[in-house]
Order: structure tokens, then sequence, then C-alpha cells
């Protein structure tokens, strides 16, 4: 009924129709905000039990190289091989460094993903930062549209990205560095990381080398295949 000071009389056929039609809305407007917040509080679970995962695997897997390193300078005294202690004392320095600085970018990686539009975006600003820190001209080249990727797949491709990239700086002596993310077929991605510089010992991956042992383990939680070779020019 409609009623005021003056007059009560009931409400026309078109005006039910409108207040039911505007309280359906109102329905419906609630019940998605609803949604929205579960979507939301369910999405920053994942998020975290992602980054809770990432780190774990990324600091055990610093801490058992790491410890292999340090069984192998303890053998070297035992056996009095002090010619070999300085190479891993080497390794152990790199080893160090390269966990601080993958645990920075970790950290760096999760506010990226949290902050910026996707995975393109995130991999264009550690691009920008790589190239604030070294003299190397390092170029994306980012050819992916439809495929659907899970954080995790994009957290391990962005930190595929960046030891390749970052050998490339340390070891290459060249000038640039190109990195193309690409479609193979229907769900394969194909990710090649080249550098103009002095190349790479065909024995690499088998010499200890930390950031290439974290490629290819990386990798191997892709369902992916690492080549790792000089160019054919």
């Amino acid at each position: 009924h409609f009623s005021n000071s003056t007059d009560k009389r009931e409400l026309k056929p078109w005006q039910h129709k409108l207040l039911s039609s505007v309280a359906d809305q109102f329905a419906l407007a609630l019940s998605l905000s609803v949604h929205e917040d579960q979507a939301r509080r369910l999405a920053m679970v994942n998020e975290r039990t992602v980054i809770a995962r990432e780190l774990h695997d990324s600091l055990a897997q610093a801490l058992s190289y790491l410890k292999i390193q340090v069984t192998r300078l303890q053998k070297s005294i035992d056996s009095e091989q002090y010619d070999l202690q300085q190479p891993i004392v080497d390794e152990l320095r790199e080893g160090l460094s390269s966990a601080y600085r993958q645990l920075r970018e970790l950290l760096t990686t999760f506010r990226l993903k949290i902050e910026s539009g996707g995975l393109r975006s995130a991999l264009s600003l550690v691009i920008d930062q790589l190239n604030d820190r070294s003299d190397l001209d390092i170029q994306l080249h980012y050819k992916l549209s439809n495929i659907p990727l899970s954080p995790t797949e994009e957290i391990h491709l962005l930190q595929i990205i960046r030891e390749a990239s970052q050998n490339a700086v340390n070891h290459s002596k060249g000038s640039a560095v190109d990195i193309f993310l690409q479609q193979r077929g229907d769900q394969a991605i194909e990710l090649v990381v080249e550098d103009d510089g002095v190349g790479i010992p065909a024995n690499a991956e088998r010499n200890n080398h930390y950031g290439l042992a974290i490629i290819s383990e990386r990798s191997r939680h892709l369902n992916g295949q690492v080549s790792i070779k000089p160019r054919d020019n």
C-alpha cells in the first residue's frame, strides 16, 4: 500500500512490478558482493599457500646445495686435498649469494604479482630492474595469449627468466640479452633466453653451477625440458 498524510490507496500493477524489480536488483547486488568477497578471500589463501610453498622449497634447495658443498669441503680437508678447497669455497660463496638474491627476488615477485596486472606486467618490471643493475640491453619479447597459468607456474617462469638473465649478466661478457616467451602448439610454452656473449661450456650443468641447477629444478616442476647450449653462430 501507498500512504501519506491525506489518503491511502493500493499500488498499481506497474508500481508493484517496478518495486519488485528494484528489490531483485538489490538482492542480486548483495549476493554478488558476498560472492566477490568469498572469491577474494579464496584467492588470498591460494596466493599465501603458493608463497609459503615457494619459500620453503627455495630455501630447502639452497640449504641442500650448501650442505653438499660443506661435505665436499670436509672431505678435501680429511684427505688433505687442499688444492680442491678454493673451488669449493667459491661455490659456497656463489651459493650463499644466490640464495640471498633468490630470497629477495621471491619477495619482490610476490609483491609484483599482488600489485601488478599479471605475468606480463611482472616480467616487464623484472626486466627493468635487470637493466638498471647491468650494462646489458635486456629485451622482453612476450607473445603469450589465451594460455591460463596458475600462480605457481607464473612464479616458476619468473624465476627461471631471472636466473637465466642473471647468468648472462654475470658471465656472458656480452652486450644484449633477448628473452622470448611464446606459445608452441595448443598448450606448450617455449622460453628462450639468448645473449651475444662468449658462450657457455658444454658441461656447465655438471659443474655445480647453482643458477643452472635452479633452472633445471624449476623446469621439472613445469613438466618442461631444458636445453643449455651455445648459439649456432
